[in-house]
């Protein structure tokens, strides 16, 4: 081919054809502009134009290769759409519509779902009148797919007309199950959940599946009993082996059972259970299928937020995500994401963690095109880092970008439980006239409510009902409080398993504890029966997860001492409490409970320490950034925040201190930033946060921390949203090895000039300049703007050198994804101080990572030098031992020959003596007779041989000893280590035999059959006495604890066996059966200087020495696997040819 533009005319090709009859000519052109095209085009007469297309796409098509084909589909398939009318043949028009449905296809995986519809439809239009008749695979696959996009592109009304036509047409039942699906999903994104319900289940009940009209908690009851039954008896982690599910009927229900769910949850939540159920009892009974995945899922919910069983219900969440990626079921991970983010995980994992697992759920689920559960996931995140405590002002956009996709969704029970939330975090942060009152701009509470109750939408009550109660709470309105509290309550299961539920039995029991000084005296012990099973609750949730609520019973516990009048216990609770929600990172929380022992302290009359927990907790809410309640605070107790309240000096602001503290070279962009920060709040508090940063970048030491903790907290206090840190390596290469979102850090190495995670020029702008540069909008002069930032598109940027007296140590790059102007210049200086304090921090780091290094090197010396000394000393006493046996064996066992000789001639000479002499005198008969001469002529011999057998005995004694203490050479040998380990025995044995305490030791081995191998045959000799000396040494032990008796029926062993592992590698294990080691210390087992053994027992060397015999000095691995009370097993694999 050629990209030289040149006429090609006819007789050109005619002439080139006769003259090179063989040649292929395939020339390639291009047009200079597209204006030249599209003239080009115009002269194209009208009524050609159609031809015109038609052959060009026959042309791309007939000249195309497979591959090539699929790589030009929309161009082959767009030439022959415009030329189709013209297309008569029934074949090629078959054809054609064959195409648009690949076409289709491959457009609705790229989320392009409008031209998906496009070729949808064209090809359906290609197909004849009758081809529900005579083309019906193709017809059905047509119809189902564009009734998909329309539900994908929240075109309602047209995914009815396509699901009705389908539904009219279909041969049978099952083929109508998917478009069905998507018409149930349709209604219920709509928000018109009891109407998807009756949908489902009329399907269900013509597929022969039919569930109460009115479920009773009998038939849930019944239902969790049946399914119990499946798998009480077996390891949850087996189902994962479970054969395929391949009944189309069982299928069809599994599907529909398990898209109705959702709705349940939120409308009918008494049928929920019912319908999981009846998915559990059909994968258990007959297999698992792509289903399965969000059945286990769904399952888990019920065990934990039903049943109670969080240890079940976990398993069978985590059984889900496994069973998903081995089916590499992608178009399934934002859903299982949703199940198991939402209501599984936070009963075990912190809260932290499952919020950024919800964002990559959301991300899954755009990208695979699942919108209804990237919805899901949105409003779930929001309200989950509403409830971890993240600063409001930062969640505020987040929330807005949230709601604005989830809105062009339409998919309104989403929309509504996200307006709920942001609703209340603009009531906090002091949007609304009434804090207290959760309706407002968002979220009108007479429209909406009353939109929720017709919809018998009880997820988004339950919402409302909750965070209105918490609201009244936190403004003091006790009995408003108590009373949305108790209305709640109606609604709770719309709320089953979620992080919501123990929201929920917190709250109440908090408000019930304030109004019980004003109740009824006899309805007081009601509420503290209640509060105690609600204390109960929370006690026993936060066995699974302290990190969750351990600070929610001991909040509890304060209020109900304080109620009882036992201040100590209040005391101490309220401390706890405190601690622990601070040392979770709930904020909110921690404000709280300084608030409520604030009070406390208050009602006791002790006003100089309640001011203390007064101005913590006024800290604590600004943090948040909850100025509303902020605001509160400086409303009710002007007295007691008088010292926060005042006026600062302008002379000493926390402006000028940091610029005192850190001057800072910044560029910025042409719009200067706006400025924001509340009048109210005294920079007194600002400053006190940053000191506090500082204090904790400046008390971290090692490197891995200090990266995670410094982009974490550059992040609280930048405004970021995402945060690079670079530094240069050891040999000067600068390198990113930290890139983190809000509570994630993700640790690296990647060269910066091959990174496509940071923008490369405007770092190494900084890095040569040594300015400060922040640009909003992408609105700069500076050459810095590079494909990075093109499809990023950030709103705000920042990048800053880390300086240490001058010297650059590193870099830090920021950037704001939603909001322009984040980098304001108060938090700019702020950063600037921060990132002075890092660059100090980064350098005391790497200078104790060096220290650090130089140690290790100390210490693995120290080994060295231990095992060569410990080697040589035992090589010289074996050896000496060794001579001094072989000099008196060597003369024993050849005079043991030589006697043979001498008693063999006299024995001869005796019975020839007896042969002629039978008749001996009466003396010599009655002295043979003494001796039992005939004996001693039998069993001399005998014990001559005997004797020879001893002393050769010896002598494979003192074999055995040069064996084990060889001297090794300064490169590897070949050797036998069968012989090495028989060596050790040998020298072992006198500790293996019975004592007083215990029965022998026996010892199993089972050797394979291996090849000598190249090592250092001494040193691994002492590997082996390492383990069988610690074996034996941990059998004498336990014989102290006990008896004889049951040792004999128990017998200690050790079990040593060898093998070849693959074609390169030798395998020895060593295995006990006695008492094992916990987790502990099996992390510590080949620690130096680490030992179980009491003092003077034992160096803790043997082992750390035994790993660096065998792993560095030949080059294998030693692992060990122990259980408690079932023995240890060590594991030592050495490459043959090293």
């Amino acid at each position: 081919t050629t990209q030289v533009y040149r006429f090609f005319q006819s007789v050109d090709r005619e002439q080139f054809d006769h003259q090179n009859p063989k040649a292929t000519v395939n020339p390639v052109y291009r047009f200079l502009h597209d204006r030249i095209q599209q003239a080009a085009y115009s002269l194209i007469a009208p009524d050609q134009k159609q031809s015109t297309h038609l052959k060009m796409g026959q042309t791309l098509l007939g000249d195309a290769s497979p591959q090539e084909r699929e790589e030009r589909l929309f161009a082959i398939v767009n030439h022959f759409n415009l030329g189709s009318t013209i297309i008569t043949s029934p074949q090629e028009r078959e054809t054609l519509a064959e195409l648009n449905l690949a076409a289709g296809r491959k457009a609705k995986t790229a989320t392009a779902y409008q031209a998906a519809i496009a070729y949808f439809e064209q090809g359906i239009q290609l197909l004849p009148t009758d081809s529900w008749q005579t083309h019906y695979d193709l017809s059905l696959a047509l119809h189902e797919e564009i009734t998909e996009s329309n539900y994908l592109t929240s075109n309602f009304v047209e995914l009815e007309r396509w699901a009705s036509l389908v539904c009219q047409q279909a041969k049978t039942l099952l083929d109508t199950i998917k478009v069905q699906q998507h018409r149930i999903l349709g209604v219920s994104v709509q928000g018109r959940l009891l109407e998807s319900l009756q949908i489902g289940l009329e399907l269900l009940r013509t597929l022969g599946l039919e569930f109460p009209a009115q479920p009773t908690q009998a038939d849930i009851g019944q239902a969790l009993s049946v399914t119990r039954a499946l798998w009480a008896e077996r390891e949850i982690h087996d189902f994962l082996e479970l054969p395929s599910l391949t009944d189309p009927y069982l299928l069809a229900q599994m599907q529909l059972m398990s898209g109705l769910s959702a709705s349940a949850y939120i409308a009918a939540p008494l049928l929920m259970p019912l319908l999981i159920c009846k998915q559990i009892e059909i994968s258990l009974q007959f297999g698992n299928c792509p289903i399965s995945v969000f059945t286990y899922s769904d399952y888990g919910v019920i065990l934990c937020g039903v049943v109670g069983d969080i240890e079940n219900g976990y398993a069978f969440g985590e059984l889900a995500l496994t069973l998903r990626d081995r089916l590499h079921l992608k178009n399934s991970y934002s859903r299982s994401g949703f199940i198991n983010y939402y209501f599984i995980k936070h009963w075990k994992d912190a809260l932290s963690t499952v919020i950024p697992a919800l964002e990559r759920a959301y991300q899954d689920g755009i990208e695979t095109g699942d919108l209804e559960s990237a919805n899901l996931n949105a409003g779930t995140y929001c309200a989950y880092a509403y409830f971890q405590g993240q600063v409001l002002s930062d969640l505020l956009p987040k929330m807005e970008a949230y709601r604005q996709i989830t809105t062009k969704h339409e998919h309104l029970h989403s929309l509504l439980l996200e307006t709920t939330y942001q609703q209340a975090v603009l009531n906090l942060l002091g949007y609304n006239q009434h804090p207290a009152i959760l309706s407002g701009e968002l979220f009108d509470a007479e429209t909406h409510l009353s939109v929720l109750q017709v919809d018998n939408n009880f997820t988004g009550l339950f919402h409302w009902y909750i965070n209105q109660a918490i609201l009244y709470y936190l403004f003091n309105e006790y009995q408003p409080a108590a009373r949305i509290s108790k209305e709640a309550r109606q609604y709770l299961q719309g709320g089953t398993a979620t992080f919501t539920v123990v929201l929920y039995v917190w709250f109440d029991a908090l408000i019930q504890l304030r109004c019980y000084p004003t109740a009824d005296p006899e309805e007081q012990p009601t509420i503290l029966q209640q509060v105690q099973q609600q204390h109960d609750q929370l006690r026993h949730w936060a066995t699974f997860a302290p990190t969750n609520h351990q600070h929610r019973w001991e909040l509890v516990a304060a209020e109900y001492y304080r109620v009882l009048g036992d201040r100590g216990e209040a005391i101490d609770y309220y401390d706890r409490a405190i601690a622990s929600a601070k040392a979770n990172g709930f904020i909110q929380d921690e404000a709280l409970a300084n608030e409520l022992a604030a009070k406390f302290y208050l009602d006791w009359g002790k006003e100089k320490v309640a001011i203390g927990y007064l101005q913590e907790t006024y800290y604590r809410y600004a943090h948040w950034g909850a100025k509303a309640k902020v605001a509160d605070l400086e409303t009710r107790h002007p007295k007691l925040l008088h010292s926060i309240l005042e006026p600062t000096d302008s002379s000493v602001s926390l402006s000028n201190t940091l610029m005192t503290i850190a001057p800072a070279t910044v560029t910025v962009p042409a719009t200067p930033h706006k400025s924001s920060s509340s009048t109210s709040i005294n920079q007194t508090l600002d400053f006190a946060a940053i000191l506090k940063a500082s204090q904790a970048l400046t008390s971290t030491i090692q490197l891995e921390e200090l990266l995670n903790q410094l982009t974490q907290i550059i992040l609280q206090n930048s405004g970021a949203d995402r945060c690079a840190l670079i530094l240069p390596s050891d040999t000067g290469e600068w390198q990113v090895r930290a890139i983190a979102i809000p509570e994630v850090t993700d640790l690296c190495t990647q060269p910066l000039d091959s990174s496509l995670d940071v923008p490369f020029k405007l770092i190494q702008y900084v890095k040569n300049t040594l300015e400060t540069v922040v640009i909003d909008d992408l609105k700069t002069d500076l050459p810095i703007i590079e494909s990075y930032l093109q499809q990023q598109q950030p709103k705000s940027l920042l990048c800053l050198p880390l300086l240490n007296q001058g010297q650059l140590i590193g870099l830090l790059y920021l950037q704001n994804q939603l909001t322009s102007g984040a980098f304001t210049h108060d938090r700019i200086l702020v950063l600037n101080f921060l990132c002075t304090q890092a660059a100090i921090s980064l350098k005391n780091a790497r200078l104790y990572q060096q220290a650090q290094d130089y140690a290790q090197q100390l210490q693995q010396s120290h080994l060295q030098v231990v095992q060569s000394e410990k080697m040589a000393s035992l090589g010289n006493l074996v050896a000496g031992v060794a001579h001094e046996i072989n000099n008196p064996i060597g003369f024993l066992s050849g005079s043991i020959n030589n006697a043979r000789d001498y008693v063999q001639d006299l024995l001869d000479y005796l019975a020839l003596y007896q042969h002629h002499h039978p008749d001996a005198a009466m003396p010599v008969q009655e002295k043979a007779e003494e001796i039992d001469l005939e004996f001693l002529t039998e069993d001399l011999l005998k014990l001559l041989n005997s004797m020879e057998g001893a002393t050769d005995r010896i002598t494979n004694i003192s074999t055995s000893l040069r064996t084990f203490s060889r001297a090794d050479r300064e490169h590897k040998v070949k050797a036998n280590l069968h012989e090495g380990i028989d060596s050790t025995i040998l020298i072992l044995k006198y500790r293996l035999k019975a004592n007083e305490y215990r029965p022998a030791i026996e010892v199993i081995q089972n050797y394979g059959e291996i090849p000598e191998i190249k090592c250092f045959p001494g040193q691994l000799n002492q590997v082996f006495m390492n383990i069988l000396a610690n074996a034996i040494d941990m059998f004498d032990e336990m014989a102290q604890q006990t008896t004889y008796s049951e040792l004999q029926l128990n017998p200690q062993q050790i079990m040593i066996q060898t093998a070849l592992q693959g074609q390169h590698t030798v395998e020895i294990r060593i295995r006990d059966n006695g008492k094992g080691m916990g987790e502990d210390v099996k992390a510590k087992i080949f620690e130096h200087l680490f030992t179980t053994k009491g003092v003077g027992k034992g160096t803790g060397l043997g082992l750390a020495i035994a790993r660096q015999i065998v792993e560095e000095k030949h080059g294998g691995t030693i692992s060990v696997d122990s259980t408690l009370g079932q023995g240890a097993e060590f594991t030592i694999l050495l490459p043959m040819d090293t």
